[in-house]
This record gives C-alpha cells, structure tokens and sequence, in this order.
C-alpha cells in the first residue's frame, strides 16, 4: 500500500463572493453523467465536495491523514497497547430529519459496510482488523464482537495494533441506521435512498433533479459554525470551461493542465494549487512469476 499525493488545481471564482451577501448561492458544476438517477454512495470514494458538505465522520484528518480533530466525535483514548480505542460522541448531534445520532450508527455503519458490495478496501482493511469481524462476515456471529456501546460512548476493540486504523475511520463517513438498516448490504450502493439521502453534515440535500442539478441547503440542525452560504447549486454542464466564461462556476477542482489553462485567462477565476493525498494498492500474480513468467504489478 502507497500513500501517495495527487496534484489538482482549485479554481475560485470572484464573482462567489461578490454576489454572496445578496444572494448567498454557491454554483458548482459536475457532469451529467455523475448525477444521472442518484447521487453516489459515500463508502467508496469519500473525496467529493458532496459527500464531505453532507455526510460526516468521527473525525477530520489533515492533509497528512494522520493528525485527527474532532467530528461527530467530542474526543478519543487509545490504549497504551493500541489495541483499544474509545470514542465518546458530542452531545446534541442531529440527522437532516432531526433524529439523534447515535453510538448506535455508527456500530451498524462499521458492520454493515463490511457486508457491503461497494466498498473501498481501505475500510475493509482496517476494519478487519477489529476483533471478530471475520465471524462476522462469515455470518458465524451476530456481531463484531470489538465493537461495543455504552450510551455515547463507542470502543473498539483491536485483534492486531494497525497505525492507520484511526486516520481511514476518520475518513468513514457514518450512515443512518434508521433509514438504512432494513437495506441488504449488498444492494445498498443502489438504494432509493441516494436519490434524497439523510445524512449530517452542514448542507442537507434539499432537492434533486436527475442529471441536472443538485440544490443543498444550509443545516439549521449544524452545532458547528454556520456556512457561509444559504444554498450550493451543483447542475450538471457539458462544457466546464464555457461554464466558468458565462460566469455559472463558482468553485471547481480540474487536474487538466488544458482546462486550467483556460480558467487562467479568465480574469473572475484564481487558481490554488492543492496537494490530494491518497492510497493506492499494489497486487502481483505470483503464481506467474513462479511459472517463469513476469508478474504484473495493478494499480
């Protein structure tokens, strides 16, 4: 496993913040594909403006996926042996339907995604790691057993020392329960569920238009500090860069040198360089190797 670093450009128009006392709108663009009869489920790809505006975690990593502040959680203790990890959650923390979020979601949400179809193997490494989660995806147990409640309080409980089981939980975004736990894991990914999802974060999503747009609307219900904006618009374009020139982007992250480019002479647009740190996993056939043949290396 490498822990590498993806260089993107974010693009930030002026006119945002000109026109955010009146209006406070934030516009943002995706393709129509992307939004096409759903909005993408969260247990896969966690780095979308969306899914970071809607849905929440214990923690919040740094850039370096390694320095943890507080999310969903009001603090953590790790044991002097790094196997037992306990987790208190804040008072008072709301889903967008106003039901309490609990130790209980968070339980399920751990459980259930290893049962899940669609899930990034960084969750399903460090998880695996808790006690009793092979008995658990091998339908031999009920439950994990390393994962135990006592009001709001969540610990977790290690069956081997793993340095990064805290940053990738921090990068876990927690589900609710009591929309979801009647879902077969397998089909969750699919569920109607992601045409008007529920989740915790500061922006609720407040309306959905198939591939093209998305309306999220500031969470009344946020104990954090409100956001600047009353609303972000996501509509889906064909052409991020005529967009940008008709003045209907207000933010977007681009890695195409020829669309920076084109951004940069557009005198509303300033770029920030930003440095993305990301895993990626190496497999090696070594079945051919042994045969005497050269065994390929799959990102």
């Amino acid at each position: 496993m490498l822990c590498m670093t993806l260089a993107v450009v974010l693009l930030l128009s002026s006119l945002a913040f000109a026109s955010a006392e009146e209006e406070k709108v934030f516009n943002l663009v995706t393709s129509s594909n992307s939004i096409a009869t759903k909005l993408d489920a969260v247990w896969v790809n966690r780095g979308d403006l969306f899914k970071t505006l809607v849905f929440r975690s214990l923690f919040l990593p740094d850039t370096t996926l390694t320095n943890l502040s507080p999310d969903l959680a009001a603090s953590y203790t790790v044991s002097d042996d790094n196997l037992t990890v306990e987790v208190t959650l804040k008072d008072n923390i709301f889903w967008h339907d106003m039901e309490p979020i609990t130790a209980e979601d968070v339980k399920w949400s751990i459980e259930t995604a290893l049962k899940a179809a669609s899930l990034n193997a960084i969750y399903s490494t460090a998880f695996s790691n808790l006690e009793g989660a092979a008995e658990w995806t091998s339908g031999e147990a009920e439950e994990i057993s390393g994962i135990t409640i006592d009001g709001n309080v969540v610990t977790f409980q290690l069956a081997r020392t793993s340095s990064t089981f805290l940053p990738i939980l921090g990068q876990f975004a927690i589900l609710p329960k009591h929309c979801l736990e009647d879902v077969d894991p397998l089909e969750l990914h699919n569920d109607d569920f992601w045409q008007m999802p529920v989740g915790s974060g500061m922006y609720k999503v407040a309306e959905f238009n198939p591939g093209n747009y998305v309306v999220y609307e500031r969470f009344e219900g946020y104990e954090g500090e409100a956001p600047q904006f009353d609303r972000m618009v996501l509509s889906a374009v064909g052409d991020y860069t005529i967009a940008a020139s008709l003045g209907d982007v207000d933010y977007m992250i681009s890695s195409n040198p020829d669309q920076i480019n084109s951004l940069n002479e557009m005198e509303h647009m300033t770029q920030f360089p930003v440095p993305i740190n990301y895993y990626r996993y190496g497999s090696r056939d070594v079945r051919r190797a042994g045969a005497g043949e050269p065994g390929g290396l799959h990102p």
